[in-house]
């Protein structure tokens, strides 16, 4: 239970590194210093996601929900994601459908990952590649959205039963990260 303090404690200090960079002024010095304390919060993940992964063998990340997203420009899903270790949640994110892929494009990229986990993260590629065919309104519907959680969640699963996945930096990376 210690560890998943400490993984609390990392979680709340990269938080509050977030939300006071969302806050920045615009300018030269302000660009700076985001970028130092990108580096700083890029330190922090990495720490506690090898906290996390040492965990990995208990680890179970879940599809809780999908919901709309609404910005200036567009709307898409969030899959809302939550980790938990030994059913203590670790971390809670949330997802565009596109981000799933680029973890795979991530993963399929370390050379960490090796046998059948690379299989698995190829099979992946190609089903989700499959399932970008629904763009615009239609990936928002009801049958899509229901669908798309079912197969993410498969996704997870598979992914997750692979210790060398879990344990790399770009899996720690998406689960810490907003869309």
């Amino acid at each position: 239970m210690e560890e998943v303090a400490e993984v609390a404690e990392v979680t709340e200090v990269a938080e509050a590194m977030a939300l006071e960079e969302s806050g920045k002024a615009e300018g030269a010095a302000a660009a700076m210093a985001v970028s130092v304390e990108a580096a700083m919060e890029s330190m922090v993940v990495e720490e506690w996601w090898a906290t996390v992964a040492a965990m990995a063998p208990a680890m179970v990340v879940r599809v809780v929900r999908a919901t709309e997203v609404q910005s200036d420009r567009s709307t898409h899903m969030a899959y809302m994601l939550q980790a938990s270790v030994n059913g203590a949640v670790v971390c809670e994110t949330a997802q565009r459908f596109s981000n799933f892929f680029d973890l795979l494009q991530r993963l399929a990229r370390d050379e960490t990952i090796s046998g059948a986990a690379r299989e698995c993260i190829e099979g992946w590629k190609g089903r989700l590649t499959m399932e970008k065919r629904h763009a615009g309104s239609r990936s928002r519907s009801d049958a899509v959205v229901t669908a798309r959680v079912q197969l993410l969640q498969r996704m997870l699963d598979d992914l997750t039963s692979f210790a060398e996945v879990v344990a790399s930096s770009g899996f720690g990376f998406f689960l810490a990260m907003e869309s």
